[in-house]
């Protein structure tokens, strides 16, 4: 877990000053507003999960494939999110997920969302799991503007 925090933090270093430009933008200057519109955790089991990532979507079909993705991994879990209400006409959905855990349930924090170009970056963090031994994954719902 924390390799892939450090190769996701590596890859954004290398984007955002690995160019050259008479007028760098900092990375503060990159930060973007955001929303946090669901938070929580669903169980899985032995056989499938969800790999830790975040992922945007900027239409429902695309929302729609992670969704039956996850129907696979729980099915209660995957009708909330077939349901949800989003405006993905002036809105970019973005979903946090960590990785599975033997032991719910863990909280993810949101540090910042960025934007790079066409790209939309998030730096966060996962918590130290609970005590509850359920086989269980976190996750967290954000929203950005597109424009």
């Amino acid at each position: 877990m924390k390799f892939k925090k450090i190769v996701i933090a590596l890859i954004i270093t290398t984007l955002l000053y690995g160019c050259n430009n008479d007028n760098p933008v900092s990375m503060e200057d990159r930060i973007i507003p955001y929303t946090i519109i669901q938070k929580g955790h669903f169980s899985v089991n032995e056989d499938e999960s969800i790999n830790e990532t975040y992922l945007d979507y900027e239409n429902r079909s695309g929302w729609s494939v992670l969704v039956d993705q996850m129907e696979r991994v729980n099915f209660e879990q995957s009708e909330e999110f077939r349901k949800l209400n989003f405006d993905f006409e002036n809105k970019i959905l973005i979903i946090v997920i960590s990785e599975t855990e033997n032991f719910c349930c863990s909280e993810i924090k949101i540090n910042n969302v960025y934007r790079d170009e066409d790209r939309i970056y998030v730096k966060f963090e996962v918590g130290a799991p609970g005590t509850e031994p359920i086989r269980s994954q976190s996750y967290v719902l954000l929203e950005v503007s597109k424009d």
